[in-house]
């Protein structure tokens, strides 16, 4: 019985603290990195103090604090006296703080009757890992706002009413004509994309979709072979190694 009550209790130690234990190893393994970072952002913060410059990261958030809640900010305000027009390029790779910190921008624009135009390819989005979401172009004129991550009830009201702003003045315009690439690469890209979308298996299949595009370089000969590395194989020189998937 009391081996029986001790097993019991290590049981409970253990689920009560599996994840603080996994926390530690995760840290303990990441320390001298996490140590450098730390050092890093000391002479960062000394920098900045002693020239009176602040990074482009921070003040993305200083900016938010101030116009987030806000019809007008006064400092988009005297922006819009200059600029009536606005082009966002690469818009897949625009962080969600960057976009909410221009949607005032836009805003006061298209009120006025502005041309805003957002130009981008969902296929093309690989900075998640810098605060850029893929759905936020995916789903315009929505404006995508991840679960949990805005609870202000003032902040929501103004968004929506932003986004009600955005579908009035909606339209796509998709580029279905390819000027830049040979037939080869065109056709691998619609077969590889029509085949994503229908399978619908990866995040975000909808960013897939109704993205063909027609071939205007004169025809040339090429090939394209897609190859996947088996196992935990590292040497990818061997042929052996390799199985193709398909070649157009």
């Amino acid at each position: 019985g009391e081996l029986a009550q001790l097993v019991l209790d290590a049981k409970q130690f253990l689920a009560e603290k599996e994840s603080t234990y996994k926390l530690y190893k995760v840290v303990l393994e990441s320390l001298h990195g996490l140590g450098l970072l730390s050092a890093m952002k000391r002479c960062l913060d000394t920098i900045q103090d002693e020239t009176d410059t602040v990074s482009i990261s921070e003040f993305n958030h200083l900016i938010n604090d101030q116009v987030m809640d806000q019809p007008a900010p006064f400092i988009y305000e005297r922006l819009g006296n200059r600029y009536q027009h606005f082009l966002i390029d690469e818009f897949q790779d625009t962080s969600v703080l960057q976009w909410f910190n221009l949607l005032p921008l836009i805003d006061e624009s298209l009120a006025r009757a502005g041309f805003c135009l957002v130009v981008g390819d969902g296929k093309q989005s690989i900075y998640r890992f810098r605060g850029a979401k893929v759905e936020q172009f995916s789903k315009l004129p929505e404006i995508f706002i991840e679960p949990g991550t805005i609870k202000d009830e003032h902040s929501i009201f103004m968004l929506d009413q932003r986004e009600s702003v955005l579908k009035t003045n909606f339209k796509i315009d998709p580029l279905n004509d390819n000027w830049r690439s040979y037939p080869a690469i065109v056709n691998t890209n619609n077969d590889l994309f029509r085949h994503l979308a229908e399978t619908g298996q990866q995040a975000n299949a909808d960013v897939y979709s109704d993205v063909h595009q027609h071939v205007k370089k004169d025809e040339r000969e090429g090939l394209v072979v897609f190859a996947s590395i088996e196992g935990d194989k590292k040497d990818v020189s061997d042929p052996n190694h390799l199985t193709q998937l398909g070649n157009w």
